[in-house]
């Protein structure tokens, strides 16, 4: 993307390098409701407290000059975190084509992303280990409702909203907000999506008592000021249902798009490419000689399989040995290992450990080395911080 120089925007970045140690800010496009409009993103080299409330408003006087353009300022650590949790704005947004301006001693490289099919995998993983951590609460509503304990429903889908209200916020716009009342972060999200910025039609008796139901829930308290019933918590629950989808909806259209933006930009780095018909077929053989000693039906035509695993036993008498050898195992866990029963305990020990030893799937991790290697398969994973103990 070409950017022409914007007298306008030049002047506020000339303003904020008096107030902010500035390492990058790029202009990119933020898909809105009805438009696309320009989004300009400040990458600091501070943190979150190293914006003071003075500092704060200063900034925001700044960007109401520029009313056209949606503003966001971020630390530079916690953008460059981002981006290796596979964070979907940063990865739309801080591309090294959409720079204008950075810090001369600053490398953008450290901001840039091997883009790939895999990538985009990624992304989604990310979303669904987001989604995962919070659908606890809304099972836990629905548990609640059954037992008619309404208020503890009613907390439940609360949470429920706002995580989900964050999680969208985090991938559109970088960051969750810092709102706690369901109402508010519905009218935050509304300039920027429709569906989830009208989950709640204000304009609706029905739907205003929801809200004002949902809201009563504090983050440090339960503030009642009016009863809930079934009914209410059923309309909720239907609520929650609908904030889903509309998140995953925005969340869908935002990933086509960036993907088709890197196609469009042949930016797009293709895998290596596939292995021919007769590799896969030796690959094939191998696994399938594996599957046919490992994997046993039931019957023929039964649709039970069960997976063999390898055990040496003499005899039927050795099975009981090797067997009681294992309880006495676990007795002596327990804490009765004085018991006459152990004339030989360490023997016992020995025993269990070997049969463990057995029952480690070292053939089968073999095979799964050997399609790794046969398919060239890469990991696109970053580690996001060293363990402690290398700097022991």
């Amino acid at each position: 993307m070409f950017h022409e120089k914007n007298p306008q925007i030049e002047k506020i970045i000339d303003q904020l390098g008096s107030m902010l140690d500035l390492c990058y800010v790029f202009e990119s496009q933020l898909r809105c409701v009805d438009m696309v409009k320009p989004i300009i993103i400040i990458l600091h080299q501070g943190d979150h407290n190293s914006l003071t409330e003075d500092m704060d408003e200063k900034i925001k006087s700044l960007f109401k000059t520029a009313h056209l353009y949606t503003f966001k300022i971020f630390s530079l650590d916690y953008a460059l975190t981002s981006l290796k949790e596979h964070n979907l704005f940063f990865i739309q947004h801080c591309q090294k084509e959409n720079i204008i301006y950075k810090l001369k001693s600053a490398n953008p490289k450290e901001v840039q992303m091997e883009i790939n099919e895999v990538t985009f995998e990624l992304i989604r993983e990310h979303i669904d280990d987001q989604l995962s951590s919070c659908v606890h609460y809304f099972d836990a509503a629905l548990e609640f409702k059954e037992e008619a304990n309404y208020v503890k429903a009613l907390v439940n889908l609360n949470i429920y909203h706002k995580s989900l209200m964050d999680i969208a916020a985090k991938f559109h716009l970088g960051h969750e907000f810092e709102a706690t009342q369901i109402r508010e972060l519905q009218e935050l999200m509304a300039p920027f999506n429709r569906e989830l910025g009208a989950i709640y039609d204000i304009h609706s008796k029905e739907d205003w008592r929801l809200l004002k139901l949902l809201d009563q829930i504090s983050e440090h308290s339960i503030i009642m000021t009016s009863p809930i019933n079934e009914e209410q918590i059923e309309a909720l629950i239907n609520k929650a249902g609908q904030t889903l989808d509309a998140t995953l909806n925005l969340f869908r259209n935002q990933l086509k798009a960036a993907k088709i933006s890197y196609e469009k930009s042949h930016k797009l780095r293709l895998l290596s490419q596939p292995k021919t018909s007769k590799e896969y077929q030796k690959i094939r053989e191998d696994v399938q000689a594996l599957v046919n000693r490992k994997i046993l039906e039931l019957r023929p035509g039964h649709n039970k399989t069960y997976y063999k695993a390898n055990m040496k036993i003499d005899g039927p008498a050795d099975i009981l040995y090797h067997i009681s050898g294992m309880l006495k195992v676990c007795i002596m866990a327990l804490g009765n290992e004085n018991s006459n029963l152990f004339p030989n305990p360490n023997l016992n020990i020995q025993t269990t450990l070997e049969h463990v030893l057995q029952l480690l799937p070292f053939e089968e991790v073999e095979c799964l080395e050997q399609i790794i290697k046969e398919l060239e398969i890469t990991t696109d994973h970053y580690v996001l911080e060293p363990p402690r103990y290398l700097y022991a």
